[in-house]
């Protein structure tokens, strides 16, 4: 029988990834392409998170986000997950972001979204004068569509296609774009990502004139250093733009409150969440600062989101695998390869927030949910699994991470 050890592994995945990246974004430079600077709102960035992180997302995303960073990011979900954020910029102006994702089968996952921006209010002049002759408004929304599919336990793609309407003054345009990512998760605590976004692309306007948008090329790394903190760092390059790196550090000291600093475009940024068990959803609200939007000004940015059915991701605080950012796999692999050993004692809940499961693993329907602090009994051990009591006749399984013997 044919065995790998960890670096022949790592080194193969590896070598996929790199496949895809090249696959995904033509290895030249991608200031030598531009066509204009059409659709500057589809490269503003979406999620508190992500923008409290610095907008080093690529590697790290997951929930609804992902359908902006990088769609391969919707199958680190099992679950259906809602988010929506808006961003306030300086001069009024407001970008707003709403997303659905579901899951169509175990590898599989697609999700739906809308990005709307707004500035009202502009001056318009013929001259100058201190009076504007009048005012107009600039609306410009996208829609969102993207698929993802889990290649192997240790490599996810996806795509995202775009149809974009804008309405300036008296002009109006419309067009549509497409965008490409993969995620390669290297082990249990490294992730690598990359997304190519509106690498297809065009743009009408009313008058006849056309363009493409601008490609960008993301590319980055999240590192989970142990349950309570996620270092990120990516590279973006845009087309007629200098490529800018970008870095992320959340750190939990209470998991239901984790906070987070970011680097990116010569300014740094803030933020923290909030993590709130309903049930068998979870509901998270986070809030983001950056000293400068990019253009001019503060910005400040809120984002809302829901976790229905305790599905695991990568920010899910203390669930099945505590911050885990990869779906963790080979646990359930090696609960299925044993079988349930009788054991008989007392634990304690360590995480803020545990799901017990119908079975020893993450494919198991969630069927209850436990705090920090609480004790139960256990009646057996399966793999990295305990089942446990929750009543006379109730039984339930917990990853065994989470807990502390008493």
């Amino acid at each position: 029988m044919l065995r790998w050890d960890m670096k022949e592994i790592i080194k193969i995945r590896m070598i996929s990834f790199l496949l895809c990246v090249s696959a995904l974004v033509p290895m030249k430079n991608l200031a030598q392409q531009a066509n204009g600077r059409t659709g500057a709102f589809l490269r503003m960035g979406v999620g508190a998170r992500a923008g409290s992180l610095g907008d080093a997302y690529v590697a790290a995303a997951s929930g609804a986000a992902a359908l902006y960073w990088n769609p391969a990011g919707l199958m680190q979900d099992r679950g259906w997950r809602f988010e929506a954020s808006q961003r306030r910029f300086a001069l009024e102006r407001n970008f707003s972001f709403a997303g659905l994702i579901f899951p169509i089968s175990e590898r599989s996952a697609v999700g739906l979204g809308w990005i709307g921006f707004a500035a009202d209010g502009i001056e318009a002049r013929s001259g100058n004068t201190a009076t504007p002759d009048e005012y107009f408004s600039d609306h410009e929304n996208a829609l969102l569509l993207s698929a993802s599919h889990r290649l192997a336990d240790w490599l996810a793609i996806g795509s995202t296609v775009k149809a974009i309407t804008q309405s300036l003054f008296n002009e109006s345009a419309h067009g549509y774009s497409a965008s490409a990512g993969v995620q390669l998760f290297l082990h249990d605590r490294l992730t690598l990502g990359a997304n190519y976004q509106d690498f297809y692309s065009t743009y009408w306007w009313k008058d006849g004139r056309w363009e493409n948008f601008p490609r960008t090329a993301m590319a980055g790394a999240a590192w989970q250093i142990g349950s309570r903190s996620l270092v990120t760092l990516d590279y973006h390059e845009t087309e007629h733009e200098p490529g800018r790196v970008r870095a992320g550090l959340e750190f939990s000291s209470i998991a239901a409150l984790p906070l987070r600093l970011g680097y990116s475009q010569n300014s740094f940024a803030a933020g923290a969440g909030l993590v709130m068990p309903l049930a068998t959803h979870e509901l998270r609200i986070d809030y983001h600062f950056s000293a400068q939007d990019g253009i001019n000004g503060r910005a400040h940015a809120f984002s809302v989101a829901i976790d229905f059915g305790g599905g695991e991701g990568s920010h899910s605080v203390d669930r099945d695998f505590a911050h885990s950012n990869t779906p963790t796999t080979h646990s359930t692999k090696k609960a299925s390869e044993n079988r349930p050993t009788p054991i008989i004692k007392i634990i304690r809940i360590k995480a803020i927030v545990l799901n017990v499961r119908s079975g020893p693993g993450t494919q198991y329907k969630v069927i209850g949910q436990l705090e920090e602090g609480n004790k139960v009994q256990v009646t057996r051990s399966q793999g990295d699994w305990f089942e446990i009591k929750l009543g006379k006749r109730k039984r339930g399984w917990v990853n065994r991470e989470l807990v502390e013997d008493l």
